[in-house]
């Protein structure tokens, strides 16, 4: 049964997916984000998104592994998440240690992944940047998935905005998104820093 979507949550653990709205976006680097949240939310069952106006996002509140899990899709495209997290936020009653962002990062190879506890800057990612700007700290947890960088200096506006190449899918498809749910499952089981100690060794 799905729970009142604020009322019944103790605790609740907060992923934030970052991405752009819309199909035109979907399959672009820049949406890694909104990709790990529908492998999730399928992987596990989770409740259906659903779309909050007051939120400005799409959000699916789940319980799982005895933990209330909240799931949210920001509807405000990229340079604006930070507005739709702060919504979260205070109506959940989420703790900064309880965030966990999940977005594309240029500076890791492609299907790379780091899990970074609280704190520390924004890479020069825009959706980071807002979510700092709008909570006023950046003690909330990252999940960086690697999209790697064009070769040619200044075109990494255009690369992110394209599409994933059909084998980078398949790799998604297959692989990525295998380690995708262990680290979600390990993250609420055992917490991030046993999914760090697991995580980020694999990827050295």
């Amino acid at each position: 049964m799905q729970k009142n979507i604020v009322t019944e949550l103790e605790d609740p653990i907060l992923f934030v997916a970052l991405g752009n709205p819309g199909d035109r976006y979907f399959r672009t680097r820049h949406n890694i984000g909104f990709i790990f949240a529908e492998y999730i939310a399928k992987s596990f069952q989770l409740n259906e998104f659903q779309y909050c106006e007051k939120m400005m996002s799409y959000i699916s509140v789940s319980e799982q592994f005895k933990k209330d899990v909240v799931l949210i899709k920001p509807n405000t495209y990229m340079n604006l998440s930070g507005k739709s997290v702060l919504l979260a936020v205070k109506a959940f009653s989420v703790k900064p240690n309880d965030i966990f962002v999940v977005h594309d990062d240029v500076y890791l190879d492609f299907g790379v992944h780091r899990l970074k506890s609280g704190g520390g800057g924004d890479g020069g990612h825009n959706g980071v940047i807002s979510i700092v700007q709008e909570l006023g700290h950046s003690n909330f947890n990252r999940i960086k998935l690697g999209v790697g960088k064009p070769e040619a200096y200044g075109a990494l506006k255009d690369y992110v905005l394209k599409n994933f190449l059909d084998d980078e899918l398949s790799f998604i498809d297959n692989l990525w998104a295998i380690s995708w749910k262990q680290i979600f499952k390990i993250i609420l089981q055992k917490g991030l820093h046993q999914a760090m100690t697991v995580f980020n060794r694999r990827c050295k």
